[in-house]
């Protein structure tokens, strides 16, 4: 435990942080909210400021050479940590069915808005934060192999991609359930990709009924 703990402070500071953020958050909401509403708030907070350390970590290292270094400084825990957070994303999507359901029993017009509005940022914002944290990931994986066979081959044979690329590989397997241009050259990165891909489907289809419920929610 002590070891799992280290971990996180000294690789994924930006987790810590955002989670520490989120739950501070949650806990000084006015008392009178219910636990679901007071936990997607702070869920939120912890999913929109990770998100923002994240990318702005990646606008910052622009260069190839930049991000080869940051990818050796992550440690075994990331696949840990990716399997978590995708685990909650996961678990927040049935969290917005019970905030949807309550906001058909809502009392006014603003509450019923406040539930579909916090709804549909989680529902962003959980969207958002998949493929960027694989865009992270698959550039620990392709500078921590041998660079002689490199995991991923982009159509213009480039050897030293930036966060960029991987975010292009990434958000198109979000978007269009296909790895586009971009050829998948070992096994354990086929193994990933595929559960990137499976993921993003049922995550897609939740979505699309999540949003047929909301559009439902705002004309009844």
């Amino acid at each position: 435990m002590i070891k799992i703990v280290s971990s996180l402070f000294r690789y994924h500071l930006r987790l810590v942080a955002a989670i520490v953020l989120g739950v501070v958050i949650a806990l000084f909401m006015p008392g009178h909210w219910p636990g679901i509403e007071r936990g997607l708030v702070g869920w939120n907070v912890i999913l929109w400021s990770y998100l923002a350390l994240l990318w702005q970590m990646m606008l910052s290292h622009r260069e190839a050479i930049h991000v080869r270094k940051m990818a050796g400084r992550e440690d075994e825990s990331a696949g840990t940590v990716l399997l978590t957070v995708t685990l909650a994303t996961l678990v927040s999507l049935a969290a917005i069915v019970l905030e949807l359901a309550t906001a058909k029993g809502a009392a006014g017009e603003a509450q019923k808005t406040l539930h579909i509005v916090l709804s549909l940022v989680t529902l962003l914002g959980g969207w958002t934060l998949l493929p960027t944290l694989f865009t992270i990931y698959y550039a620990r994986m392709y500078f921590a192999e041998d660079a002689a066979a490199p995991a991923l081959r982009f159509a213009d044979d480039k050897l030293d991609p930036t966060y960029w690329d991987f975010a292009y590989f990434s958000f198109t397997i979000a978007v269009a359930s296909q790895t586009s241009d971009v050829a998948v050259a070992t096994p354990r990165m086929r193994r990933v990709t595929l559960g990137q891909s499976v993921l993003s489907y049922f995550f897609n289809l939740a979505i699309m009924g999540l949003s047929i419920n909301i559009a439902a929610s705002l004309l009844s």
